[in-house]
């Protein structure tokens, strides 16, 4: 959006400004949708059902998924800091100790700091193979020899229910989070995972699919809600942006692992394959992933918050200089209020809020959703040459490649580019 845009909207949504310098500046999921009516569809059924997607309450679900995820977490704590201080000096102080050292300290070893956010970033592959997973399943579960007949209107809702599932989790796994800290909550997202599969692989009616699902959405609402944070408070700011992007490629790296495996296992044996990826994100972020120095500051546990630093960035990295400005942020956050009330009166945070619901809603009303859940029944109505799983495996090689290649460019383009 250009400034036209924001000045015009501050003018309609606030009354002049009083001092000059009352105003800071700031700096600025997937489930939810609707399917196809059938497996078996013309071109034209085709158009009507993304028609339909575009203009579904369930896809305004998906848009409020990511809308409730943010602001159920610490991710806008840097925002909250910057709008709260009434002195520039202190909210550029603050800003400085969220983003991270700067200035001449030495840079810390990357290495950790890569192998914990891949080792979280474990949780947003297994959400990709949740969104993919309807994919190659609903046409098996629609056909005769279907293990559990069900209906295309079935379907629908068996894609589409992961939408409510995010919302119900999206705000416990974050204030959990906060509880208990960013890596056990982590890891215990890995079991109802585990058992949302479980459910899939033994159920016998499509009311345990419902029910398989929305626990699957619940997860992916803890996921979406607690990774960034994570890796927004173990990550430097020389890398933060290319590891936080990381979590949007590990879910089209999960899209694409079950557009390539799903055509040639059972519906059983999709299960398993799948369930063992959150097998997997349990043993590897008890086993690499540390605390995070912010939570261990924040519950008064300073020594293991230098512990926690010194496995991140290395024995050379000033940790003292680190653990300073971390102090400073809480301090600061204690004596600010954050209230919601108080987020919304202040401009900045409107500007930065309009920003973000208009990129959620932008990715949204793409129609990304329908071509992930119901990729083949839509390729198989288009008549087209190239088979539906080899169509569906394009689409997803094309993910993962274009969102890479963002995720590599993010901290040296600039997000805006």
């Amino acid at each position: 959006m250009d400034q036209g845009v924001f000045k015009q909207l501050d003018d309609s949504c606030f009354p002049p400004k009083r001092s000059p310098d009352a105003a800071a500046t700031a700096p600025g999921t997937e489930p939810g949708a609707i399917g196809p009516d059938s497996a078996k569809m013309t071109s034209w059924d085709s158009y009507l059902a993304v028609a339909t997607f575009l203009s579904s309450p369930e896809e305004f679900m998906g848009w409020f998924v990511g809308f409730v995820s943010l602001f159920s977490t610490n991710l806008l704590r840097p925002l909250r800091l910057a709008l709260t201080s009434s002195n520039k000096n202190a909210t550029k102080n603050s800003m400085l100790s969220v983003n991270g050292p700067k200035g001449t300290r030495r840079e810390g070893k990357k290495f950790r700091q890569y192998a914990a956010a891949l080792s979280t970033t474990i949780g947003p592959f297994a959400v990709g193979t949740v969104l993919a997973w309807t994919s190659p399943v609903l046409p098996m579960l629609q056909s005769e020899n279907s293990r559990i007949p069900i209906t295309a209107d079935e379907g629908s809702w068996v894609g589409s229910l992961i939408a409510i599932g995010a919302i119900i989790g999206s705000i416990p796994a974050g204030k959990g989070a906060d509880i208990f800290g960013r890596k056990p909550t982590i890891a215990a997202l890995a079991v109802p995972f585990i058992i949302s599969w479980a459910m899939i692989y033994f159920a016998t009616s499509v009311w345990e699919l419902y029910v398989a699902r929305l626990i699957a959405g619940a997860v992916i609402g803890g996921v979406t809600a607690t990774v960034p944070m994570y890796i927004g408070e173990i990550a430097e700011s020389s890398i933060r942006g290319e590891l936080g992007s990381y979590i949007q490629v590990k879910v089209t790296l999960g899209i694409l692992y079950v557009y390539a495996i799903g055509p040639f296992v059972s519906y059983e044996g999709l299960a398993i394959l799948c369930g063992i990826i959150p097998v997997i994100m349990f043993i590897l972020v008890l086993l690499v992933a540390p605390e995070t120095p912010t939570y261990l500051l924040r519950a008064g546990r300073r020594k293991e918050a230098e512990h926690s630093l010194v496995l991140l960035r290395g024995h050379e990295y000033d940790i003292a200089g680190e653990l300073e400005e971390l102090q400073q942020q809480l301090e600061e956050e204690q004596k600010r209020s954050s209230k919601f009330k108080d987020l919304i009166s202040s401009r900045a945070t409107v500007r930065a809020s309009i920003a973000v619901m208009g990129l959620l809603s932008f990715l949204s009303f793409s129609g990304i959703n329908v071509l992930i859940f119901y990729a083949e029944s839509i390729f198989k109505s288009s008549s087209s040459s190239i088979s539906p799983q080899v169509s569906s495996i394009i689409i997803g090689v094309l993910q993962v490649k274009f969102t890479f290649a963002s995720a590599l460019l993010v901290d040296k383009a600039g997000r805006r580019v």
